[in-house]
């Protein structure tokens, strides 16, 4: 048993470093898509007709063209320049921008009104629907907000999901880009939501860029603690930096991690095989062992029955000991 639960351990062990590997692997493709190195080779091959400020000049007349005559107040002013001094060098054709530069309208925070498990009311994610594989719907509670206040908090297919607050680091900032969604479901004051526009290569290298390990760092920096709460604002958020490449380039990074991650996945699927099996192998090894099956017998041992008696035999009479003991005492004392 010892010789084969060593071997499990090992093979265990192998499947955890296996584990951070797939972990390595991943934050070090998101790295390289970021940056630029990732598509090093489709840059010379490729030259663009759109470059990354080109596309950051359409997204600005678009909103401008769209933009209601009221909303070109405070809300409605040029974000302030982002200073890139600090930032590395990016590849040519390539631009940095912030949401607010690729938004297609105002963000906003998201309703807070007390709901219950069950309807009646409106659905209202709850801050456990954003999650690393995207919006999970089930994630929801019923609140009792108005038909004529649903549309400021409906979401919508373009959206950009951010969480504002999350007692862990690991949570705080995370988005989800809302692809296509036909559920009426509203967002609570947990989320921010920032809309990307009808684009969707736009709003999905968003999501690669703010997930990415440039990104997270930048919101793990900005995120400020509050009671024991981690806390992210839409201040804070204008301050993040985004690697904007050609349209053309993002299109192509976007598929090459799309089949990268999706390649890690069925590796991990198979790694979690692995562990389970290595876990019901465990469990078989006892089961042989206490079968008798785990060995071969032997005719010329000796039969558990004997070894039982032989046992029995040797074993003091507890009573009686116990009396010795005391007979012995009584003679010291005289």
């Amino acid at each position: 048993m010892d010789a084969l639960f060593a071997e499990i351990a090992e093979g265990e062990a192998a499947l955890e470093a296996a584990r951070k590997g797939l972990d390595t692997f991943r934050r070090a493709l998101l790295k390289a898509a970021v940056t630029g190195e990732l598509t090093k080779d489709w840059r010379a091959a490729n030259p663009v007709s759109e470059t990354g400020h080109d596309l950051l000049a359409r997204i600005k007349a678009e909103r401008a063209t769209k933009a209601p005559a009221k909303g070109r107040g405070r809300r409605g002013a040029e974000a302030s320049p982002l200073d890139t001094s600090t930032l590395p060098e990016l590849p040519e054709g390539w631009a940095w921008a912030t949401l607010d530069q690729v938004k297609s309208g105002d963000q906003r925070n998201g309703i807070s009104i007390a709901g219950s498990q069950s309807p009646p009311g409106v659905k209202a994610m709850r801050l456990d629907a954003l999650t690393a594989n995207g919006l999970d719907l089930d994630a929801v509670r019923y609140i009792p907000l108005p038909l004529d206040r649903i549309a400021d908090y409906r979401v919508k297919s373009g959206d950009l999901l951010v969480s504002r607050a999350n007692g862990s680091a690991e949570f705080v900032g995370r988005a989800v880009y809302v692809d296509e969604i036909a559920e009426l479901v509203v967002f609570p004051d947990t989320i921010i939501r920032y809309p990307l526009g009808t684009d969707r290569e736009i709003g999905r290298w968003v999501r690669l860029a703010w997930s990415s390990p440039f990104g997270r760092s930048q919101i793990r920096r900005l995120a400020k603690t509050t009671a024991g709460i981690l806390k992210i604002s839409q201040e804070d958020i204008s301050q993040i930096a985004l690697p904007i490449p050609p349209p053309a380039e993002a299109a192509e990074i976007l598929r090459r991690v799309t089949d990268a991650l999706a390649a890690a996945a069925d590796t991990l699927a198979l790694l979690d095989a692995e562990a389970a099996d290595a876990a019901r192998l465990r469990q078989s090894v006892l089961k042989a062992a206490f079968a008798g099956r785990l060995v071969p017998q032997d005719p010329a041992d000796e039969p558990a029955a004997a070894l039982l008696e032989r046992v029995a035999a040797g074993r003091p009479v507890a009573g009686r000991k116990g009396r010795g003991r005391s007979r012995n005492r009584d003679l010291d004392r005289q």
